[in-house]
């Protein structure tokens, strides 16, 4: 919708699963919430982000006041109209679409070895009055530390695969229309242990019980699974010194205690 449609901005922060914030000519609502108001097929709700899109056959957007009249102060942030694919008469069609891709950082940060970390770590005590911090702790002495140490952005972030794949079975009669279809989201997050995974189900039916009533009903089920962490982990993933070791020999955590880094965390214990 974003480009394509006059004010409207499209917000997604890239976590496994999240839905897309989306923004309608600004806010228009400060109590009623900032996300404006979704109706598929006729039902009003809050958040669409278990649809597929291979089941979306239109949508619309209403900014004026005069065309969201009818739904209300609920149309305050907007409102964006949904209609998805229903059954028709003819031969039964059966349709697969599937796409498989990564994520991956982008602006990659170059970050300082254990050799320039301990470096610039004795440099900045001694300009303070300080003494050479290996005095205290051989990990602080750059010749005798391991060269490299530990690549923080390498040891929780990765490129992360995404799959998805849609089923559908659509066709009828005359007097009865079908449309079934069903989908398997996973994706994997940029963050080791970080995925997504969802299952949804549509089921749509429409009996023409006579020359003037039709009766149908629109069914959505939906089962996902996540696991997140926390964002926390970002900022101690650039903070957390090279000379600190994932793992002690005894499989321990490595402690930045140990290194007199009071408020560092190790990284991995935040997934």
């Amino acid at each position: 919708m974003q480009g394509k449609v006059a004010g409207v901005q499209i917000i997604n922060d890239g976590s496994p699963g999240a839905s897309p914030q989306v923004r309608i000519s600004g806010v228009g609502s400060i109590n009623g919430g900032l996300n404006p108001l979704y109706v598929v097929d006729g039902v009003w709700m809050t958040d669409v982000g278990f649809l597929n899109a291979s089941d979306i056959e239109s949508i619309s957007i209403l900014k004026d006041a005069s065309a969201g009249a009818i739904y209300g102060n609920r149309s305050a942030n907007g409102v964006v109209v949904i209609t998805t694919i229903k059954g028709k008469s003819g031969s039964p069609t059966i349709n697969y679409t599937g796409s498989a891709g990564w994520q991956t950082i982008t602006n990659e940060l170059k970050m300082a070895n254990a050799y320039q970390y301990a470096t610039m770590a004795n440099e900045v005590s001694m300009l303070n009055g300080g003494t050479p911090l290996y005095g205290r702790n051989t990990m602080y002495d750059p010749e005798v530390s391991n060269k490299e140490g530990t690549d923080w952005f390498h040891q929780l972030f990765r490129q992360a695969y995404i799959t998805n794949h849609q089923l559908s079975f659509r066709g009828g009669s005359e007097n009865v229309t079908y449309s079934y279809s069903l989908s398997y989201v996973d994706q994997e997050g940029i963050v080791e242990t970080q995925n997504y995974k969802r299952i949804t189900a549509k089921m749509q039916n429409e009996f023409k019980a006579a020359s003037f009533l039709k009766i149908g009903y629109n069914l959505f089920g939906t089962f996902n699974k996540s696991n997140d962490i926390s964002g926390d982990i970002f900022r101690q993933a650039y903070a957390a010194p090279p000379i600190l070791p994932v793992r002690y020999q005894d499989g321990f955590y490595g402690d930045p205690i140990d290194y007199s880094l009071n408020s560092i965390a190790n990284p991995h214990t935040f997934q």
